[in-house]
């Protein structure tokens, strides 16, 4: 019994504090719809001691218009597609946009942390999920994956790289 209070203890420490393991995160968690959102995906650590070398982040379903910021250092591209539903956007009818974005380069040493910027406009209300995926020069992180570990799925499933849209206006 000991062990699992313990384990259930260290598990709701964690969750309650979602930084504790959330090495890339969303440095805004809400915003309105219908406007343009600032976001900033914060690479906390690199893998394992292994310096990160590149980023991806794939763009939800809800975001019809994403642009990478430049990034010194960083070669930044993206791949375009069809949107899953059309998206008013300045009132006209968006059907494609970027899909991904991924910014190469570095390297970022594991001991120290950055911020990979991106404008994406918020079409509705609701609840997006951001996959990312760190590659380092030996290894790889993906922040969206389903955990092997029961801590680590809790915590990716409470607010990493997650924005809540509210409605306009409020």
């Amino acid at each position: 019994w000991p062990t699992i209070l313990v384990a259930a203890g260290a598990t709701l420490a964690l969750v309650q504090s979602p930084t504790a393991l959330a090495h890339v995160v969303l440095a805004q968690k809400t915003a309105p719809a219908g406007t343009y959102y600032r976001a900033q995906f914060m690479v906390g650590h690199g893998c394992a001691g292994s310096a990160t070398v590149a980023v991806q982040v794939d763009i939800p379903d809800g975001v019809p218009v994403a642009r990478p910021q430049p990034k010194a250092g960083w070669t930044p591209t993206y791949e375009t597609g069809f949107l899953a539903e059309p998206a008013m956007v300045h009132g006209k009818p968006k059907t494609e946009g970027i899909r991904r974005v991924v910014w190469r380069g570095g390297p970022l040493p594991d001991e120290q942390y950055e911020e990979f910027g991106m404008m994406l406009f918020l079409a509705k209300p609701g609840r997006l999920h951001f996959r990312v995926l760190q590659t380092c020069e030996t290894g790889a992180n993906d922040w969206a994956g389903i955990a092997a570990d029961l801590v680590r799925f809790l915590v990716h499933r409470f607010r990493n790289c997650e924005i809540v849209i509210d409605r306009a206006g409020r």
